[in-house]
């Protein structure tokens, strides 16, 4: 069992940040989980970066549509508790953490369509060995009450065929925030997004 502390969409809020780090006290979370959009355009970018750092657990984070990859590649040499998983995993235990962020805009990612063979192999060889499987994106799926405004879905059809490919335990995703701390399934695969609070996630 592993205990997920996850959160989305914090665009450089302090309030939000007291709360995660609140929660993360309190609730004694394993590990943390970040789906992106932790600033506006990546103002303050590495301070904001340093105080969840200062949390002192481990904290998984891909990057949203205000933040660049080239600048969260410069995590690994900077701070000691934070993973940039983007196109890449992560393993606790026995739960594996495969991240995939950016985007949250079209229906179909071309750069999901290129990588999904070699995440869903990292995926297959985890499910053999017995694991769980989070999957940690920005954007979320088509077709869910997580991407649902006004009634029309905005979400990635590229993601959703790749979430029922693969059939993850949990997916934790942002991006939109009226539908922070919304849940929902495709299959037996949970989507959450657990907003610029957090939420604790067992899996």
């Amino acid at each position: 069992m592993t205990k997920i502390l996850a959160f989305s969409d914090t665009h450089g809020s302090k309030q939000a940040l007291r709360k995660i780090k609140h929660l993360s006290k309190i609730k004694k979370p394993d590990i943390l989980v970040c789906a992106g959009d932790i600033t506006v355009f990546e103002t303050r970018l590495m301070s904001v970066l340093s105080d969840i750092n200062k949390i002192n657990k481990p904290v998984l984070i891909v990057h949203g549509n205000h933040e660049s990859q080239k600048s969260f590649k410069k995590i690994k040499s900077r701070f000691k508790h934070i993973h940039y998983i983007h196109e890449k995993s992560f393993s606790l235990g026995n739960t594996l953490f495969v991240g995939y962020g950016g985007g949250g805009f079209d229906y179909i990612d071309k750069s999901l369509k290129k990588i999904s063979r070699k995440l869903e192999s990292i995926i297959k060889a985890a499910r053999q060995n017995g694991n769980r499987v989070v999957l940690i994106t920005h954007g979320p799926p088509y077709k869910t009450k997580l991407d649902n405004i006004k009634n029309e879905h905005s979400g990635s059809k590229t993601l959703r065929k790749f979430i029922e490919d693969t059939s993850p335990d949990i997916v934790i995703c942002g991006h939109i925030h009226e539908n922070f701390g919304k849940e929902d399934l495709i299959h037996k695969t949970r989507i959450i997004n657990p907003g610029h609070y957090g939420k604790i996630i067992v899996v």
